[in-house]
């Protein structure tokens, strides 16, 4: 009855509605945030909804209209619902001139300060809406456009997200060892397995531009494989027209971009590795580093923090924390520095360091 925004890693067919994808965390929250504020949706957990009496903090401060204690009506909420739903979807002419609606309609009612925050909302609307780039102000689909710079390095695949005529985000891939300009390497082969393994949890949006030409078979393949996950009709096209050269010019001239970026860092990365391993004079390069702190409360409660780098960059997936077991009642960092690297150590499923750096 009141759904609520929420970050989903995954597309699974659950009835839910999902947009995206985005580039980042931050950029989700952030959207969530706004509109959660904008169209005071609530933010709270289902459990923690359905056990309210009385409305919570959030209601208190104006961000949420407490649909949990039927503060609001069920109709009232869907509305707030459609319009952060429209936004989403790129239907952003729609809800400002709806929400302007709304702003006069409280005026005339003499609800200032109803018409206030509605003002503030369409403000906050416009101010979103002038950092996204337009491609076509017409458009009223969700499109996808695939472009592709690679070299002996690797290829860097570029996909960038367009909803309702307007960018709402790109995302580079990197696939090391793959030269598209080598002659046993066939374009259509290795762009239609990258195109079927992104779209395995990747939101499907309605029309889908190639940088190459597939073929009929291929591209009717990929329409029926993206149609039965997508729930929806999917078009999948080489663009002939100009509009559609010029995306395809922006998706292969981002992935250059990105490509140049990439093997930039790991140059750099490497050429770092290659100075620690000449400095400490390791056989090979310190390709997996681990690092181990001690730290304690007051002399108690003593714990050891494990950070893992991982080509020279880090991998916060294998960060650990350890409590220690075998030092009681006393700060002895040596002992407590011991019992964790032999814990850390008989671990045999995690790859073993070519440096252990500890503090």
């Amino acid at each position: 009855k009141f759904p609520r925004l929420y970050l989903a890693r995954k597309v699974k067919k659950d009835g839910s509605l999902y947009f995206g994808p985005y580039t980042s965390g931050a950029a989700v929250w952030g959207t969530i945030r706004f509109l959660n504020s904008t169209f005071q949706i609530r933010d709270c957990k289902d459990a923690f909804f359905s056990s309210r009496k009385r409305p919570c903090m959030t209601h208190q401060i104006g961000r949420c209209t407490a649909p949990c204690t039927a503060y609001i009506s069920e109709e009232d909420y869907k509305e707030d619902i459609k319009g952060a739903v429209a936004f989403l979807r790129g239907r952003d002419k729609s809800v400002v001139r709806e929400l302007t609606k709304k702003m006069k309609t409280a005026a005339t009612e003499e609800r200032f300060e109803s018409a206030a925050k509605t003002r503030d909302a369409i403000e906050s609307l416009k101010k979103i809406l002038e950092r996204q780039a337009v491609v076509n102000d017409t458009s009223e689909i969700d499109q996808d456009v695939v472009g592709f710079h690679g070299t002996e390095s690797g290829t860097l695949v570029e996909t960038i997200h367009i909803r309702s005529g307007r960018v709402i985000g790109n995302r580079p891939h990197f696939i090391s060892l793959l030269d598209p300009n080598a002659p046993e390497e066939d374009v259509r082969e290795w762009l239609t397995s990258f195109i079927n393994q992104y779209y395995e949890d990747e939101f499907v949006p309605d029309e889908l531009l190639l940088p190459v030409d597939l073929g009929t078979d291929l591209m009717k393949l990929l329409e029926a494989v993206l149609k039965e996950r997508g729930g929806h009709s999917v078009r999948v096209r080489f663009p002939t027209d100009d509009a559609g050269h010029k995306l395809l010019e922006m998706a292969n001239s981002n992935a250059l971009s990105h490509y140049r970026d990439y093997v930039d860092k790991s140059e750099a990365k490497t050429r770092g590795l290659e100075e620690i391993q000449a400095k400490l004079h390791l056989p090979t390069l310190p390709l997996r580093i681990e690092c181990f702190d001690i730290s304690n409360f007051q002399g108690a409660e003593t714990v050891a923090s494990q950070v893992v780098f991982e080509d020279g960059a880090p991998n916060k997936d294998q960060y650990r924390r350890y409590k220690i077991r075998t030092v009681q009642g006393e700060n002895n960092d040596f002992e407590s520095m011991r019992e964790v690297l032999t814990r850390r150590l008989r671990h045999d499923e995690y790859d073993d360091p070519q440096l252990i750096v500890i503090d």
